[in-house]
């Protein structure tokens, strides 16, 4: 018997189903129901059994808070996606019933959408954050680190600019 909350189940057929009903009853009281929708979410953060999962809650919370007009909220979930090259590498569903998405690609257009529609204030955290870790790497002078954060930042203005420097020196 597992005891001290769902971050701590270890067995994983026991998490995955834990998981699995956190988010199917999330998606059920959506409407009905934010707060409860929030909470089913938060526990499904804590107990995703594998990377695919770890994609997933975060995209669901995503769309909860862009449903909930907490934009920023939104580009910071698909961010975290973003951040991480295991979780940008990934492919995850949205349902059982739909195909697989490549993570990376979802998050990055998901944001690029965001900021279309909404102006580019959705984006603003993310973007001062890009900007200082791209002024880190460039005062140490470590390209690999400017490399890394194009994957990272896909969205930020100073990518596109890193990729017009690099295109011209071809």
């Amino acid at each position: 018997v597992e005891a001290g909350g769902f971050a701590n189940l270890t067995g994983p057929g026991l998490k995955a189903r834990v998981f699995v009903s956190a988010i199917e009853f999330a998606r059920e009281s959506w409407k009905e129901d934010a707060k409860a929708t929030l909470e089913l979410l938060q526990m499904a953060s804590m107990c995703p059994p594998d990377v695919e999962a770890h994609v997933r809650y975060r995209m669901e919370l995503a769309h909860y808070w862009e449903d909930n007009n907490d934009l920023p909220q939104a580009v910071r979930y698909f961010q975290e996606v973003l951040s991480d090259p295991t979780m940008r590498a990934a492919n995850f569903k949205v349902s059982e019933q739909q195909p697989k998405y490549d993570a990376g690609r979802f998050a990055r257009d998901s944001v690029d959408r965001l900021v279309s529609g909404h102006g580019a204030e959705v984006y603003q955290a993310v973007a001062e954050q890009a900007e200082r870790d791209y002024a880190g790497a460039q005062t140490k002078g470590d390209r690999a680190e400017v490399d890394r954060l194009i994957h990272q930042y896909p969205n930020a203005t100073r990518t596109r600019e890193e990729i017009f420097g690099l295109a011209e020196h071809l």
